[in-house]
């Protein structure tokens, strides 16, 4: 079906690959002549996009967006990307919704981080990856948007 791709000193099939894809929501303003080049979803004021997430030799995350060298170098389509990152996303990077408040101090490794304005309340749909995004692109059984429950 698929062809494979050389990734740095890796060459992966499409089968290896479509398990590593994840979406990534991005604002579109601002970022028109990288959406020009790779495939995406607009999602009112934003897009998703899709990256491969591939461990670095070190164990790092690294991860590398979706353009149209890696869809020929796979011989996908922008549909089977969308479907299979779709399908990923809820067992690859599974969500939680948290206050902001949580997440920075998540990334702050476990320090203390000074809340805004306690009668505020601000959530943010995250992942383990620290990958931000929507609870629409999550799971389509998830009807809701973030923007519904109180944006910050």
């Amino acid at each position: 079906m698929s062809n494979a791709l050389r990734i740095g000193n890796r060459s992966i099939s499409y089968e290896q690959a479509k398990e590593m894809l994840f979406p990534e929501l991005i604002p579109q303003k601002g970022n028109e002549a990288m959406l020009s080049t790779v495939p995406h979803e607009k999602v009112e004021d934003m897009a998703v996009v899709f990256r491969l997430d591939l461990l670095s030799e070190s164990g790092m995350m690294m991860s590398t967006r979706v353009n149209q060298a890696i869809l020929d170098g796979f011989g996908v389509t922008a549909d089977q990307i969308k479907q299979d990152a779709l399908e990923n996303a809820p067992h690859t990077h599974p969500a939680s919704l948290r206050s902001m408040r949580e997440v920075l101090g998540d990334m702050m490794g476990g320090f203390p981080v000074p809340g805004p304005d306690p009668g505020r309340k601000s959530r943010r749909l995250k992942n383990d990856a620290r990958v931000f995004l929507p609870a629409k692109t999550m799971s389509r059984r998830l009807e809701w948007r973030i923007s519904a429950h109180g944006r910050g």
